[in-house]
């Protein structure tokens, strides 16, 4: 193989960004069951803290969100998110081995220097986080 090849082959393996299995396990977790954990994700030099919910949790609450709107375009919305969320989540026994791909938070906050933004819901590939810690930031 000639080098030029080798640094190709190179570039492609170095920039495939891995899952932290630790994190996929708390998601599966989430996923499968009643349970949320208060959870702070760094994210491309981001910070984001929130509950992690299931994907269910989430599709759900978003929905109510859209729904509170009471015109058509809410209820559309609010019938999408419910429908996606039955399609996607509706039995995580089934996910087997599967690492999971998204992360869901609920009452999210986004930091980013001295500011806060408060988000809502908030959902992500689990890929692009860099890390994470358990619990909310202290004031």
């Amino acid at each position: 193989m000639s080098e030029e090849r080798k640094d190709d082959a190179t570039k492609d393996v170095n920039s495939k960004k891995s899952k932290d299995f630790l994190l996929c396990s708390l998601v599966s977790t989430v996923n499968k069951s009643p349970l949320s954990l208060s959870i702070t994700l760094t994210v491309g030099g981001s910070v984001i803290s929130g509950k992690l919910v299931s994907g269910k949790e989430y599709m759900e609450s978003v929905a109510a969100r859209y729904k509170s709107l009471d015109d058509e375009i809410g209820t559309i919305l609010s019938d999408t998110f419910l429908y996606v969320g039955d399609k996607l989540y509706s039995n995580p026994t089934n996910e087997g081995n599967v690492l999971p791909d998204m992360i869901h938070l609920n009452d999210a906050v986004l930091f980013q220097g001295n500011a806060r933004f408060n988000l809502g819901n908030w959902r992500g590939k689990i890929s692009a986080v860099d890390g994470f810690a358990m619990g909310k930031p202290s004031e």
